[in-house]
């Protein structure tokens, strides 16, 4: 499966060769474009399976971006385990 955003395959390759995939300018980006997705659809709520295999992410580098998605209050773990926008999350 191809990914579905161009710099997918710089980031997941970087993860996989042992580089340095979480350059800020590359988290910066995708914590820009999830943000915008997230903005886009209010009621957006997914798992980290869900997040990973939307934007078609390595593991480990959905888990970093879920943090620093957190550590902004942009974005809150439910209950449930899903994640939503912070402003909007009533659990």
């Amino acid at each position: 499966m191809e990914p579905r955003h161009a710099h997918s395959h710089r980031v997941i390759a970087d993860a996989r060769d042992g580089g340095n995939y979480g350059t800020e300018i590359a988290v910066r980006e995708w914590i820009n474009l999830i943000r915008a997705e997230y903005l886009e659809m209010p009621g957006l709520s997914l798992t980290e399976a869900q997040f990973e295999r939307m934007w078609n992410l390595a593991p480990d580098v959905a888990e970093r971006l879920l943090q620093e998605l957190q550590r902004v209050c942009f974005l809150r773990r439910t209950k449930k385990g899903t994640y939503v926008r912070a402003d909007l999350c009533r659990n």
